[in-house]
């Protein structure tokens, strides 16, 4: 209980995380090149590492092989042009990728799940509140009542 009044009545507003105060942490890695992939434009499913550096999906990668007639099989990058050449056991995993993309997984699942915990908190506060001015306002004219009768 005490966390509760300690993140939602603190002095600081900086420091408390509401709904629309927690978008800009997840903002910044939506809108950048790390989870979105060139080709598809989605977050990347299972990247592959070119040899240039860049990642696309191994789905995109498929896709652009099976529209090219040239052997050996070559990918060009969409980012810089780098042609690559793709072996017959396919494109090495980007490893590293496939790790920061879980993380933002995990983050972005766990803002929305304080999200959504918060905005039930505010829904509880404000039921609690208004009970509490009920009963307060209740309590306030038993105890006027029951002064009046004694006087």
């Amino acid at each position: 209980m005490a966390a509760f009044f300690k993140l939602f009545f603190t002095k600081n507003p900086e420091s408390r995380l509401t709904g629309a105060d927690t978008n800009h942490l997840l903002k910044k890695d939506e809108d950048s090149d790390n989870v979105v992939c060139h080709i598809c434009l989605e977050m990347y499913d299972k990247p592959q590492v070119l040899m240039c550096g860049h990642s696309l999906c191994k789905d995109c990668i498929d896709r652009m092989l099976s529209a090219t007639t040239r052997t050996p099989k070559v990918v060009s990058c969409p980012i810089c042009r780098i042609e690559t050449t793709v072996p017959e056991t396919g494109l090495a995993p980007n490893y590293e990728l496939e790790k920061a993309l879980e993380s933002f997984l995990r983050k972005k699942n766990m803002l929305d799940k304080n999200r959504v915990c918060h905005e039930r908190i505010i829904y509880l506060t404000k039921i609690d509140c208004a009970e509490v001015v009920y009963y307060y306002q209740f309590v306030n004219f038993l105890f006027t009542v029951f002064i009046f009768k004694i006087i």
